[in-house]
């Protein structure tokens, strides 16, 4: 399972009413077969992550049910992979209104539910690579960094309503939309462009540290609910011990010094561009 799926199903176990937005009606058979076989009920709901529209639809349709909204989790999120000359701008637009625009127009749609009832947590699911890029990352980062500028200055802006906001920091977490093949962009195999010996070795490693990884969706699901009961919750959970290592080096280490450790250890695994080739 992915992040929503395994929060969806954690969240139902720990007593709460759930509703988890579907893209068709073949993602939400499935996600309803999933729940079922852990024994609990998610309401899963039609929602088209790139339409505004859709989204406050399916919040209205929540609110209609219920008569209160106490939590959102934003955790819709994609990954894309290659060096950001070899990738499309549909790819990129596309990044961002799942990464970061969906978010916002989740969390325009609850906070009007929410300061009305002078209470509520929203809840992004970032990742580490929204304090720390990498190469092949360049516009993931981009999106992830947007989102966490986003929730800290929101933050703010609505703490005193009542209504708190937390960002969860997973580092690389295997699930199905985390793979090497599914992630790459459409270009980054091309052998005529000037990356593509870099981008096959990247590629390689980020494959090890995928198949290496500690981190289990149900490790972020637990992070959610801690961070949705808690009487005061942080405004970051960074999840995995490599994560929360590398975000120590960058808190701790001067900009350059980080930077040209960080450089030396990514160029040591890959080798260095050879622009000749």
């Amino acid at each position: 399972m992915g992040f929503g799926p395994a929060t969806s199903v954690y969240l139902a176990k720990k007593g709460f009413k759930v509703y988890g937005g579907v893209s068709s009606s073949k993602e939400e058979e499935l996600l309803q077969t999933t729940a079922a076989a852990q024994g609990v009920e998610v309401t899963w709901i039609p929602m088209n992550l790139a339409d505004s529209v859709s989204i406050g639809l399916a919040v209205d349709s929540i609110v209609a049910n219920e008569r209160r909204l106490d939590a959102l989790v934003n955790n819709a999120g994609l990954l894309l992979r290659g060096f950001f000359e070899d990738l499309d701008e549909d790819e990129i637009q596309n990044l961002f209104n799942v990464n970061l625009f969906a978010t916002m127009s989740a969390t325009r749609a609850v906070l009007p539910v929410m300061r009305e009832a002078g209470k509520g947590r929203i809840i992004v699911i970032s990742s580490v690579a929204g304090r720390l890029g990498t190469s092949t990352g360049s516009i993931y980062s981009a999106t992830r960094f947007a989102q966490e500028g986003f929730a800290e200055s929101l933050y703010q802006e609505v703490l005193p309503f009542g209504i708190e906001v937390v960002l969860i920091e997973p580092g690389i977490t295997n699930t199905p939309t985390w793979t090497v093949e599914r992630s790459a962009g459409r270009r980054v195999r091309n052998s005529d462009s000037p990356y593509f010996k870099w981008y096959l070795e990247s590629e390689q490693q980020f494959g090890k540290s995928l198949e290496q990884s500690r981190i289990k969706p149900v490790d972020i699901a637990q992070v959610v609910h801690r961070a949705i009961v808690a009487r005061r919750p942080r405004l970051r959970y960074v999840v995995g011990r490599k994560a929360r290592f590398a975000l120590f080096l960058r808190r701790y280490l001067p900009g350059e010094a980080f930077n040209r450790i960080f450089l030396h250890e990514v160029s040591r695994r890959l080798g260095s561009i050879d622009s000749n080739e």
